[in-house]
């Protein structure tokens, strides 16, 4: 085992006498019963308070301490007013140190010893978290989810120059706007980039090609209230490669700070994403002022090895954070230090001080921290959601309780219409309705389900399901893949796909067949041999419709001691055999499945006469009887609370996938020109905005693998997946938001509409453009910006589109030596990698016209301007 010691040396804080910490009396007006949010700034010997209207706005050169209180299962951001909770309610508290990226050490270590202070007035009941700018947490981001964070350059406003400035707009889950500190094209440039350019006259939205659209929009709200500071200003958009496109006045303005003549605009470079490096534990010791860290285990961390309350253990997570969880047992001088001793692991480690790092006291677990464990027992058992499970439900019900819906995974009642087709690689089948309830392992089936009338309300009339067996051949998962996606582009509205595999069904998938599933090995016969084999056991797992399946059994299976069976004998007897612990609900399912098969013979475990074991034999009762009764089956329904769901907003770039959380989400956070993913654990919703892009639809099977596989805890690839399109989404997935207004999405504008909006002499209400969701007109991996000087003909569009997607160089460099382009150049094709300004500059036409010329006369035009 790997063995770390640290000393005093190695930390780059000094160590606080616990008995002499005195709290600050800013602190000390923060009430122990209330939730809220503060903001400090901290000075070189004391803090200040940030007030309420500057909050989100952070200086490069400062630190702040930021305190969230909430009551546990919420969220809290910057908006939360303060108030004191006179209920017995668990209330969660979060201090967060942020600090400027051109922060002094004086302050970043006086910051560390104030929260100490903090942490001392709440009696280390407190999560911390080291903040860098750049590499905040997502729950930090969140608090500025809604207003944005603005990081400016210096101290203060005192210090920081006036007009003019050059933002930066970045933050597709939180909207940053982060001032640039030089004005100029080599530094600040880039096609993935947007800009925003604030002079005396104008605001200026540069919009790099290669963009985000949701950073499109974000950087037009704040151009509105850069606007609405200074009412003299004009709002004016700017196309990357479109300068020469502005009016006069426009450019004029434009050349006093960024001369055209000298534009350099970095092509977009995706920045690799980051392996997933496995979790490290490591066990701590203070001795004789020593700090140890034992390296004891690499991933596979459960919440067992976390047992010993008078130790504590550093959690490395690398670049996704490093977490100290100390005991509740640990002396509180050891519980002030936390920080301290994981400061001093990471320089031991050799790890980038940006990492974040978060301290944790034993019963104060935040959920990101429990998100890393497989099963995780609160012990606050006061504040733990119940669990509700209804006995007997209907699609009313559900409809009008969705949050149960979420819990239980049910789509509807299962009273529908349900059509059952096997799937060859080169047949599909109709399978009666008399045999629709039996699989085989070596097949996969479709069935397409249609709800019942009584659930009119509901927004999903057609449930597909793809269904595929263990043993399945790929020819036939490929065909059954590409019917499931015919079959829903086919209805388009009111219906979701959903992919499941052998062993994973899910709560609705059981009850489409009332809890009497039955799986078998081999082929299926189809046509008149389908039948039930000559002798078979089948294992009942489950005790509810929506959670029962009768599957063969195998010497290979698992047991445990609530099981029951159902044996066919070779004289075609039926006997249910049951286990002393299995409960009176498995028992009557097991019934139920028995009585399709024939008539059943009901025998309990020590109750076994002489017919049952000359019929059945020694053997079954022997193998099922060797289990241990500790035995746990895997659930597929342990988590469904929204604290423990993630949502993911996905986006495919350059063929690279990258999934980015967004946490404390609402239903807001959906865009209508983006997919999403929502990581429900037992499942995961794939969300179709209605703009998204076609390529990137194309992918979202290989996005939810994607995120299956750096998830933290090791999963199963064959998680049931589900797809929804928005405004057809299933209650299921409504459930897992605390708020969804169907109407929220209904309203749209285009990006060159918002663009028109704002620029309106008497807009000025900014809260009405808010609650728009503005949307690009044309979206996709490289959004295409929309030239404000191009015909509206739809020739002129098609061309424009097929111009604008490819990735944009300087005309030198395109003039230049062939072996410095990068390999997907064509070097046939040079102009389409020319901006518009460049292109009309060389060939003095615009791209649609020169597109109009017949192919000889184009590669003559090339020679001549040394292009081809």
């Amino acid at each position: 085992m790997k063995v770390l010691d640290i000393s005093q040396k190695d930390c780059d804080l000094k160590r606080p006498i616990y008995e002499e910490i005195r709290v600050d009396p800013l602190f000390r007006k923060i009430s122990k019963h209330s939730i809220g949010f503060h903001i400090f700034k901290v000075e070189n010997d004391h803090i200040e308070s940030v007030g309420k209207d500057q909050h989100g706005v952070f200086y490069d050169e400062n630190v702040y301490i930021i305190y969230a209180a909430a009551i546990k299962g919420t969220f809290t951001d910057q908006n939360t007013i303060s108030r004191e909770i006179k209920t017995p309610v668990t209330i969660e508290r979060f201090v967060h140190i942020w600090i400027g990226s051109s922060a002094s050490t004086v302050k970043s270590k006086n910051a560390a010893l104030k929260i100490i202070e903090l942490d001392v007035h709440f009696n280390h009941s407190v999560v911390q978290y080291r903040e860098s700018q750049g590499h905040e947490t997502k729950r930090f981001l969140s608090y500025f989810k809604e207003n944005g964070m603005h990081i400016l350059t210096g101290t203060s406003h005192k210090s920081t120059p006036d007009l003019p400035r050059l933002y930066q707009i970045y933050g597709k889950t939180c909207p940053i706007c982060i001032q640039m500190k030089s004005i100029n094209w080599i530094d600040n440039f880039n096609s993935g980039n947007v800009m925003i350019l604030q002079t005396q006259c104008f605001v200026f939205v540069w919009v790099g090609r290669s963009s985000s659209s949701i950073e499109r929009v974000n950087s037009l709200k704040i151009a509105s209230k850069f606007r609405d500071c200074r009412p003299s200003t004009e709002i004016a958009v700017v196309d990357d490669g479109y300068e020469q496109s502005m009016s006069s006045e426009c450019k004029t303005e434009w050349n006093k700070y960024l001369n055209l003549s000298e534009r350099l605009v970095h092509p977009l470079v995706i920045k690799p994403v980051t392996e997933h490096n496995p979790l490290k534990l490591y066990k701590c010791a203070n001795l004789n002022g020593l700090f140890r860290a034992e390296h004891i285990k690499t991933d596979g961390i459960e919440q067992i090895d976390l047992n010993d309350k008078n130790s504590t253990f550093i959690i490395d997570g690398d670049v996704y954070g490093i977490w100290i969880w100390i005991g509740r047992n640990v002396p509180k001088g050891d519980k002030a230090e936390g920080m301290r001793h994981v400061r001093g692991y990471m320089i031991k480690r050799n790890h980038p001080s940006t990492h974040p790092v978060i301290r944790i006291i034993d019963g104060h677990e935040p959920i990101e921290f429990i998100a890393m464990f497989p099963q995780w027992i609160d012990n606050d058992h006061s504040t733990s959601i119940a669990r509700h499970v209804l006995e007997k439900f209907d699609a009313l019900t559900l409809i009008q309780r969705p949050q149960v819906a979420a819990q239980m995974q049910l789509i509807d009642d299962g009273c529908g219409e349900i059509k059952v087709f096997r799937i060859d690689s080169d047949d599909i089948t109709d399978i009666p309705k008399k045999y629709g309830q039996v699989f085989y392992s070596n097949n996969c089936y479709i069935i397409h389900y249609q709800t019942h009338a009584a659930s009119t309300s509901h927004s999903v009339k057609n449930v597909i399901y793809l269904w595929i067996g263990s043993q399945a051949k790929q020819m036939d998962k490929t065909t059954g893949e590409l019917f499931l996606a015919e079959m829903f582009d086919h209805f388009n509205t009111n219906v979701v796909q959903i992919r499941v595999h052998e062993g994973m069904e899910p709560p609705h998938f059981l009850q489409l067949f009332r809890g009497r599933l039955i799986i078998l090995h081999g082929y299926d016969p189809c046509g008149a041999k389908r039948k039930f084999p000559p002798t078979f056991i089948l294992k009942v797992i489950g005790n509810s419709t929506y959670t029962t399946k009768a599957i063969q059994m195998t010497n290979k299976s698992s047991h445990q001691s609530t099981d029951c069976y159902i044996i066919k004998t070779t004289d075609g007897t039926i006997y249910v055999w049951c286990s002393q612990s299995s409960t009176g609900d498995t028992r009557e399912m097991a019934k139920g499945i028995a009585g399709m098969i024939g008539e059943p013979h009901i025998v309990m475990e020590g109750a076994e006469n002489e017919e049952f074991y000359e019929s059945v034999g020694d053997k079954f009762v022997a193998q099922v009887k060797v289990i241990s009764n500790n035995y746990m089956e895997p659930s597929l329904y342990s988590t469904w609370e929204k604290s423990k769901v993630s949502l993911y907003l996905a986006t495919l770039i350059q063929g690279q996938i990258q999934l980015e959380q967004i946490f404390a989400f609402e239903q807001k956070d959906l865009t209508p020109d983006n997919i999403y993913l929502l990581d429900a654990g037992s499942i995961i919703y794939i969300w179709l905005g209605s703009l998204s892009d076609v390529e990137q639809r194309n992918a979202v099977w290989i996005m939810a693998l994607h995120l299956i596989s750096i998830h933290p805890i090791p999963r199963s690839l064959k998680v049931p997946v589900c797809i929804t399109k928005q405004g057809y989404e299933p209650i299921s997935f409504i459930g897992f938001f605390d708020k969804w207004d169907p109407k929220l999405l209904d309203v749209s504008l285009i990006f060159d509409a918002a663009n028109q909006e704002l620029l309106t002499p008497n807009f000025q209400n900014f809260k009405t453009f808010e609650k728009l969701r503005i949307q690009m007109n044309l979206s996709g991996t490289h959004p295409i910006p929309s030239p404000r000087s191009i015909s509206n003909s739809i020739t002129d569009v098609i061309y424009v589109n097929e111009f604008d997607k490819h990735q944009k160089y300087p005309m030198e460099m395109l003039r230049g030596d062939p072996l410095n382009l990068p390999t997907y150049i064509n070097p046939s094709q040079k102009e389409i990698h020319l901006t518009h300004d460049d292109f009309v500059s060389v060939f003095n036409m615009e791209y649609t016209q020169f597109a109009e010329l017949p192919k000889w006369k184009q590669v003559e035009l090339k020679k001549q301007y040394k292009l081809f």
